[in-house]
């Protein structure tokens, strides 16, 4: 009698085991096939977008070297990119069509210059020329408009400021995001590329940014996101 019992048991959960052992399997291929997890290769940068990449507009057709990340899970993805401008005349004109007078106007972002937002202390003479470019930025160039916006944390949304300047802060989600995926489009340090924008997560569920290596007329993009 007992070992029938036990025979029926071990019958029931050899089937419990092998449909559950079958649904693990199948989560585990539809999940693969949803999030394909890191790709740091693709043809184009439109293929890029396509697969939920994050880019700019008019991004000039002479852009070379375009280098990849994208990753994607069931809580979050982030996506970066990054391409060179060497023709001297595109990058300039891409540069200005980004400029902080660009971005200040986009009236879902913070238009406060982040040298007041953060409060930090500075020298009479540059609270002279940061009241100079409130007032005139958009009368300005976009060249103009870094010369004065070297100052820590820079201008509207940080335009002007070097990555480094949002590093070690006392808030911590204020912080530029570095972290080790930024290798595969870029092997050196960031913390001297310029911002052109940047949207810190602080309590929201996304960040993202433009940021630039004016020597080497290298840009950055980058979005990270939490999926709702």
């Amino acid at each position: 009698m007992k070992n029938k019992r036990l025979k029926k048991f071990l019958i029931k959960f050899g089937i419990i085991l092998l449909c559950l052992t079958a649904f693990i399997i199948y989560t585990t291929i539809k999940y693969k096939q949803k999030y394909p997890g890191e790709r740091t290769e693709f043809a184009s940068i439109e293929e890029f977008e396509a697969y939920g990449g994050h880019v700019l507009d008019d991004i000039p057709e002479s852009a070379s070297d375009f280098k990849y990340y994208y990753n994607e899970d069931l809580i979050s993805r982030l996506s970066i990119c990054s391409f060179v401008i060497e023709d001297e005349a595109e990058y300039e004109a891409f540069v200005e069509a980004y400029s902080a007078k660009f971005f200040g106007e986009k009236k879902e972002h913070p238009v406060t210059p982040l040298w007041e937002y953060y409060g930090d202390s500075y020298t009479e003479e540059e609270l002279e020329e940061m009241a100079y470019l409130e007032e005139h930025y958009y009368e300005l160039d976009y060249k103009e408009i870094l010369s004065m916006s070297r100052h820590k944390f820079g201008f509207f949304n940080g335009y002007g400021a070097k990555v480094g300047d949002y590093t070690n802060m006392s808030y911590s989600l204020a912080e530029f995001p570095i972290n080790d995926r930024f290798k595969y489009v870029e092997e050196g340090s960031i913390e001297d590329y310029t911002i052109l924008y940047y949207y810190p997560q602080c309590s929201g569920s996304r960040t993202d940014g433009v940021i630039v290596d004016e020597e080497n007329r290298k840009f950055i993009i980058y979005n990270f996101s939490y999926i709702r």
